[in-house]
C-alpha cells in the first residue's frame, strides 16, 4: 500500500490524467473533502491493503477548477469516462479511478451516476456512518471529557431510536429542504443550514416560521397554488414512508446528528464546563475512532474497491 501526499491543482483534466500515468501508484480514489480523508483511509486499508494494492486518495479541491466539492469530482469523472480512462493500460501497468460520493438525495432526484468505478454512501451522507455503527457514549466521553459513567447512565442506549427521536424532530425541516433540492429552487430551506424553523435541537417547530417558508416555496416554485399544494404533498409522503420504514437516514443530513448529541452533552454536564462552540467537530472526530471498519457495514465500500483493485491484476 503506498499513500502519498495531496499535490497542488492541475491546469486541466488533460493533465491531472497525465499525473495519474507518472505516478507511482495504480488505484486514485477521489473523495469530496479533507475531513472524509481518515474515514476513507480506514476503509481502503480494510479493502486493499492484503492485495498490496498501491493507491492515492485524492480531494475534490486538488481536481482541475475553481469549486471543489461533488461538482468537480463528477465532472471528472464524466471527463475519464469520456476517455475511456476510468480503467486504463500505460506503458505495460494498468490504472484506475474510483470515486466515492455522498448520496444526499440524489436517489430521490434521479441523478445517481451509475459505474463500477463509482460508489454513493447508502445514507445521507458519510457522517450518518458514524452515528449508525460508532459508539455514542465512548465519543461523548472523549469529546466532552465528562465523567464516563455519568454520560452512560444519562445518554440513551438504544441508538436508533435515538437516531429516529433526532430525525423526527427536525421532520419538517427535512421535508422542506427536500422539495428546496428537487425543486431547484434557489433558497435557502437547504441541507447547508440547521433547521431555521426549530429554534435548536429537540425544539418544536415554529408554526408561523414554517408557513412563512413553505408559502416563499410556493412563490418560488413558479407553481399554482394546487400544484404546489400537490407537489409538495408527494414529496411529503415520500418523507413521511422513509421514516415510516426507518429509512430516515436517507434524507436526514448525518452532521445534524451533532448539534443534538452536544445538547445532551450539554444537559448532562448541568452547568459543568464544556466548550459547546467546538463540540460537534469534536464528538465526529472521536465517533470515527470507535468504528471497525473491518464490519459487515463497511462492505458497502470495500467490496467494490477491491473488486476494482482485482481489475489490476487481470492480463
Amino acid at each position: 500500500m503506498q499513500r502519498l501526499p495531496a499535490r497542488l491543482r492541475h491546469t486541466s483534466p488533460a493533465a491531472f490524467k497525465r499525473s495519474m500515468q507518472i505516478s507511482s501508484a495504480e488505484l486514485f480514489i477521489f473523495i469530496e473533502g479533507k475531513t472524509d480523508r481518515f474515514f476513507y483511509n480506514k476503509i481502503c486499508d480494510a479493502a486493499l491493503c492484503s492485495r498490496g494494492t498501491r493507491y492515492q486518495i485524492r480531494l475534490a479541491q486538488e481536481l482541475p477548477g475553481q469549486t471543489g466539492g461533488k461538482g468537480e469530482i463528477l465532472k471528472f469523472f464524466s471527463y475519464l469516462n469520456r476517455q475511456n480512462a476510468l480503467l486504463q493500460d500505460f506503458k505495460g501497468r494498468r490504472i484506475a479511478a474510483f470515486f466515492i460520493l455522498d448520496k444526499d438525495i440524489e436517489d430521490l432526484s434521479r441523478t445517481i451516476k451509475k459505474s463500477n468505478h463509482l460508489v454513493y454512501t447508502e445514507h445521507y451522507e458519510l457522517e450518518n456512518y458514524l452515528y449508525i455503527h460508532g459508539n455514542l457514549i465512548e465519543a461523548t466521553a472523549a469529546a466532552s471529557t465528562m465523567n464516563h459513567a455519568e454520560i452512560r447512565q444519562k445518554l440513551p442506549n438504544d441508538k436508533h431510536r435515538w437516531r429516529k427521536h433526532v430525525a423526527e424532530n427536525w421532520k419538517d425541516w427535512v421535508k422542506l429542504c427536500v422539495f428546496t433540492v428537487i425543486r431547484k429552487i434557489n433558497y435557502d430551506s437547504s441541507f447547508s443550514v440547521p433547521s431555521r424553523i426549530n429554534n435548536g435541537p429537540y425544539t418544536t417547530v415554529v408554526q408561523q416560521e414554517y408557513d412563512r417558508r413553505l408559502l416563499e416555496l410556493e412563490v418560488r416554485s413558479g407553481l399554482t397554488r394546487n400544484g404546489f399544494l400537490r407537489a409538495f404533498r408527494r414529496i411529503s409522503e415520500q418523507i413521511d414512508q422513509l421514516y415510516d420504514q426507518g429509512h430516515f437516514d436517507r434524507v436526514f443530513k448525518g452532521k445534524w446528528y451533532s448539534s443534538f448529541l452536544a445538547e445532551d452533552a450539554r444537559r448532562i454536564a448541568a452547568g459543568g464546563p464544556l466548550d459547546l462552540a467546538s463540540l460537534p467537530d469534536k464528538l465526529a472526530l472521536a465517533l470515527q475512532l470507535t468504528l471497525n471498519f473491518e464490519d459487515s457495514w463497511a462492505e458497502h465500500f470495500r467490496t467494490p474497491l477491491q473488486q476494482i483493485a482485482d481489475s489490476l491484476r487481470v492480463p
